[in-house]
């Protein structure tokens, strides 16, 4: 409600308001509901799906404030779009998106991005770069105040919703199953929280980006030329958020967040001693010292009192007691590649040795936009088998850098920099200007705000990689120094313009296509909504109510191969149920409805790791009906293999069909196979053993076993069989 008090009284008045066309009110209103909105806009049900709402939101605000933007060029009859300092390289980043999308392993997948996520597909960048530009051409330094506000209250918002799961209480809970604490989430929340954002680094990077801007804002709040009572508002309001967002960062114990954070406020002081460092000379000087204490005492407080990840506690350090407590490794966590049985640094380097072999087999545009999930996997380093997350899927090099130099080539990564280096190299030129009486250093110390957040992002990203919300901001932010730095211009008066035929046309055009993009994404949206809710029944049990749903799903989007994928497995069950139920005529015809459902999303997508192990399991799973499937599960299982010649899993799956086929000998040669790409694959060697003891070799079977039992020293059935075999041998 104070958001919207503070909007209605300054943005919508009809007199006296900074913005007098109704059409840039509508723009303004967008990006302000986007930035306090999307933030929130997530699903409490699977976390994978906690980005893919967000950008579905991020679409449809991007083509509602494009059209409204240019539906208000149309009004007022003339071209409303300056030249910005980042023209060329953003032109030359969404140039590199569309190259790496036209030779792209997978084109449909770098159009619209990864599925779960959809952020980083070449929809999105054209949704960025279209708010980059709605924002310079219809907002000037007075706006700005607004929006900085806006941000910071849905910071508030964001971090209210996220501090409470640290002390075992979750809103998602409340609104799942009416309780409110943290039994909800399988994750261990309390521990490394993760509010609205899915992932605890992702609400991290989003919290670090802020806290430099936020503590610019309270330090220097004669910033633009805003009412005095709004800039009060946003002193007070951007202090309040800057202590809640670092509470956040530090529950959601995220190395790569502290560390950004840490280089950004390094880089913060520098500039802040580099800006007054002439005042420090004079008695009396405009060093806003008193309010840096002011912040930084909350800070010191809440760092000191909870620790990091990289300092202790006043408990800690402080404890009586010697003991370390241990934590438990058979826990689920929140991000994978922080918590887990392999130390989150060493799987990183495998990831990013495998980035970098993709990049060598497409060296200048890529694999193509969001393609890592299927290109990683052809040159996935061996020792990967070795990891505790050796069988998980990898969508993202977990380093923002590499991920683009492998999905979008040199030319890509260079493009994306390029940004970067623009924006830095302008923020210093402006920093670094004299400016002897300062009038300028308010905006100063906002653009070292800005560079900050930028800089804490970008550390962040380098350990992990960048997301919806993040994303909105980074080109917001890019905006605002464009907003900030450039020459004020005199505010044209409104002119009373007439309307002709050809100009109504023009708008009822724009109001045409605007809608009918609309409805494109809201099918999207739908579309996926249903298949969840179909997916849901069937992962519980409900196969003959959730298949409709997915049926349903289908048919809003043809084209997408996950739902067949999802649809095939569901046939494939019920073809199996039916079987036993002895009701042949209806487990053939599911059958086959399966294996039709299955090829189309191997058509639609065949360089997917992950369908070609559907379909694997399908035909293994069907061959309980007609053995001669099994011949379809080998020829899919070598075609997997191409694509992913290092995965152990395939290997032994490979041995156990060729098994079933009764080609001992190549099944026996891949069991060994399976052992040697994957030392500790206890399945593996268990099966092995079994092999050994059906030819009477009990000393190769021992080895087996006893080679389990170096990884794996509590298993007592293992422990059991050694015993047995080594009494059988005389030991």
């Amino acid at each position: 409600m104070f958001f919207f008090t503070i909007y209605l009284t300054t943005f919508m008045k009809k007199k006296n308001s900074i913005i007098t066309d109704y059409s840039q009110k509508i723009i303004a209103f967008l990006f302000h509901l986007m930035i306090l909105v999307v933030p929130f806009f997530f699903t409490w049900v699977n976390e994978e799906l906690f980005e893919f709402n967000k950008m579905i939101l991020v679409y449809g605000f991007a083509t509602l404030i494009t059209a409204t933007w240019i539906i208000r060029m149309l009004i007022n009859k003339k071209v409303l779009f300056k030249r910005t300092y980042l023209d060329i390289p953003l032109g030359l980043f969404l140039l590199s998106q569309i190259l790496a999308t036209i030779f792209s392993i997978h084109p449909r997948t770098s159009l619209f991005g990864y599925y779960t996520r959809f952020h980083g597909g070449l929809l999105s960048t054209f949704s960025y770069i279209a708010l980059y530009y709605s924002f310079v051409n219809n907002f000037d330094k007075k706006q700005l105040k607004y929006f900085l506000l806006t941000i910071f209250i849905s910071a508030i918002g964001v971090s209210s919703y996220a501090i409470p799961e640290h002390f075992g209480h979750s809103p998602s809970c409340m609104m799942i199953s009416g309780s409110f604490d943290v039994d909800c989430w399988q994750q261990k929340v309390q521990d490394r929280i993760f509010g609205t954002f899915g992932q605890p680094n992702w609400l991290a990077a989003y919290a670090v980006m802020l806290i430099p801007l936020g503590i610019s804002l309270f330090i220097s709040n004669k910033f633009s030329q805003a009412k005095k009572s709004v800039n009060k508002h946003l002193a007070s309001i951007s202090a309040i958020a800057v202590v809640m967002l670092l509470a956040v960062v530090t529950f959601t114990q995220s190395r790569s967040g502290f560390l950004g954070l840490g280089v950004g406020l390094l880089v913060y002081v520098i500039g802040l001693i580099l800006l007054y460092r002439k005042d420090f000379k004079r008695k009396q000087t405009l060093f806003p010292l008193k309010k840096i204490v002011i912040i930084a005492i909350p800070l010191l407080l809440i760092i000191s009192y909870f620790g990091t990840p990289y300092t202790p506690s006043i408990k800690k350090l402080f404890s009586k007691s010697d003991q370390q407590i241990e934590q438990p490794t058979n826990q689920p966590v929140a991000n994978r590649l922080d918590l887990g049985g392999t130390d989150s640094g060493e799987i990183r380097w495998i990831v990013w040795e495998g980035a970098f072999k993709v990049w060598k087999r497409y060296p200048l545009f890529g694999s193509g936009v969001e393609t890592f999930a299927y290109s990683y996997y052809t040159d996935r380093p061996m020792r990967h088998n070795l990891v505790s997350e050796w069988d998980f899927l990898y969508n993202k090099a977990h380093n923002e850098l590499l991920n683009f130099l492998a999905t979008t080539g040199i030319f890509g990564l260079a493009a994306y920099l390029s940004m970067f280096g623009l924006f830095g190299y302008k923020a210093l030129v402006y920093f670094l200007k004299k400016d002897e009486k300062h009038k300028e250093a308010s905006n100063k110390i906002v653009i070292l705000g800005l560079v900050s957040g930028l800089l804490a992002l970008s550390i962040s990203n380098f350990l992990g990689f960048s997301t919806v919300m993040v994303s909105v901001l980074m080109f917001i932010f890019f905006a605002f120094f464009e907003v900030i730095t450039r020459a004020e211009t005199t505010q044209t008066k409104n002119i009373k313009i007439n309307l002709e035929f050809w100009d109504y046309t023009w708008i009822v055009s724009v109001i045409l296509i605007a809608i009918f993009l609309l409805s494109q994404i809201f099918n999207i949206w739908n579309a996926d909504y249903i298949f969840t809710k179909g997916k849901r029944l069937v992962d519980a049990g409900y196969i003959s109510e959730g298949g409709p749903f997915l049926q349903k799903a289908i048919e809003l989007r043809p084209n997408e191969d996950l739902f067949y994928d999802k649809f095939s497995t569901t046939l494939g069950q019920a073809a199996l149920i039916f079987a036993q139920q002895e009701k042949l005529p209806e487990a053939q015809s599911a059958a086959q409805s399966a294996i039709m459902m299955s090829n189309t999303a191997n058509e639609l997508n065949s360089v997917h790791l992950n369908l070609y192990k559907t379909r694997i399991r399908l035909f293994m799973n069907l061959g309980l009906l007609d053995q001669q499937l099994l011949v379809q599960a080998k020829k899919t299982t070598q075609e997997a293999l191409e694509l992913a010649p290092t995965d152990a899993k395939l290997v032994f799956n490979l041995a156990l069909i060729q098994e079933a086929l009764g080609d001992s000998d190549s099944s026996f040669n891949n069991f060994v196979r399976a052992t040697e790409m994957k030392a500790n694959y206890g399945t593996a060697l268990n099966h092995l053993a079994e092999v050994y003891l059906k030819d009477n070799q009990p000393n190769l079977a021992l080895e087996q076993y006893k080679q389990i039992l170096t990884y794996f020293p509590d298993d007592k059935v293992i422990s059991d069989k050694v015993a047995t075999l080594e009494g059988r041998l005389g030991f």
